[in-house]
């Protein structure tokens, strides 16, 4: 069994060893074109990972077949919300961390307006028992 708790050593989410032990990995297998085929319907993600793997551990890249326009879609979304993500992240880096500040204390106007009305309120309190 693998770290990660799946059936294969290469440890990917959709490897068909995780299933069934007799099955060939998509990275230390040479996947036939059925597999190929399965795998380009996932998600872009495990295409990029298997890429990454098999290339790492010095095995052959495959040779993917040309996507169709669903698939195409697919990929180009994913593309997006990674580029999307990652500008995020690089933003967050490069900001400054936001002064600490105390989540019970209000602004300046904030309190002058506060003020404002419980001084409207008292005097109201005081007309109506005359005391003005």
């Amino acid at each position: 069994m693998s770290p990660g708790g799946r059936g294969c050593q290469c440890d990917g989410r959709h490897c068909p060893r995780n299933e069934d032990k007799e099955a060939m990995c998509d990275i230390f297998g040479d996947p036939p074109m059925s597999r190929i085929k399965t795998m380009m319907d996932l998600h872009p993600a495990y295409r990029a990972y298997v890429d990454l793997r098999r290339s790492k551990e010095g095995r052959r890249q495959l040779h993917w077949l040309q996507l169709t326009t669903q698939q195409r879609e697919k990929e180009r979304m994913w593309l997006s919300q990674r580029k999307k993500s990652r500008e995020g992240r690089e933003q967050e880096q490069a900001q400054e961390p936001a002064p600490a500040t105390n989540a019970h204390s209000a602004s300046s106007t904030e309190q002058q307006d506060i003020m404002d009305k419980g001084m409207d309120m008292l005097q109201q309190m005081r007309a109506g028992f005359g005391m003005e």
